[in-house]
């Protein structure tokens, strides 16, 4: 009985620095930086335009000269993640960039 033991025991400390961890794993945006389809790096940007007749504008800029504006479908619960899915979705089709 003479040695000091470590609190918390061991395990309990792997399990709560395994929680810290997948908590700061999963702190990503999905409101971007995006992975840019021409230069590949993380630094796609989509900005919302204009809404009109259920369509919407939505620009995408990277710093490796991607500036493309698009209309796409328009829907109230989408986020700039759907439109860049769109947006890939597009440029798999054929879309110039």
């Amino acid at each position: 009985m003479g040695g000091r033991r470590a609190w918390p025991p061991p395990r309990e400390r792997y399990i709560q620095h395994m929680k810290e961890y997948k908590q700061r794993q999963s702190t990503k945006s999905i409101n971007g930086p995006f992975l840019c389809p021409k230069c590949g790096k993380l630094s796609l940007i989509i900005k919302k335009g204009k809404v009109e007749n259920g369509r919407i504008e939505v620009q995408a800029i990277c710093s490796c000269g991607v500036n493309g504006k698009v209309l796409l479908k328009y829907s109230p619960v989408f986020t700039n993640v759907d439109y860049y899915n769109q947006y890939i979705d597009l440029i798999s089709k054929g879309l110039k960039l």
